[in-house]
């Protein structure tokens, strides 16, 4: 069996804010960032900036109503960074691997075009979540 994380990419740090118009401004004004357009929304979802430093990603975000793990850290700890994320191969396959493991998925959601996402509890130690991210299947 292929050891856990073989396969994983590097995607992003996601940084859970209180106000994101402000830390757009804060941080685009250091210089260090240009971000993406706004993404997520809607009823009960958070608000989503992505933004690339080279070959690194930073992903703010700012719960509005949910998810409940991304209101659950601001309301616990404040801001600052909630997870690691990695894209992969499959989710199912790590997610077995991790199950297995003992490691706990907090919180998951499938596509209809088979791509999806799930976080996972490694908090225990250092206080990590890890979020992998199986994108959409080309061709």
């Amino acid at each position: 069996m292929e050891s856990i994380g073989s396969n994983w990419k590097f995607h992003h740090i996601g940084v859970i804010v209180s106000d994101m118009d402000e830390a757009v401004k804060y941080y685009e004004s250091l210089g260090m960032f240009t971000f993406q357009s706004e993404f997520g929304g809607g009823a009960g979802r958070a608000r989503l900036r992505l933004a690339e430093m080279g070959p690194n990603r930073i992903e703010l975000i700012s719960p509005s109503q949910g998810p409940p793990i991304f209101r659950e850290f601001l309301d616990a700890k404040g801001e600052g960074i909630h997870h690691i994320a990695f894209t992969v191969d499959s989710l199912d396959v790590e997610i077995a691997k991790l199950t297995a493991k003992g490691i706990p998925v907090i919180s998951s959601m499938r596509r209809p075009d088979g791509s999806g996402i799930a976080f996972f509890d490694l908090r225990k130690i250092g206080g990590v979540v890890i979020e992998l991210m199986q994108p959409q299947k080309q061709g």
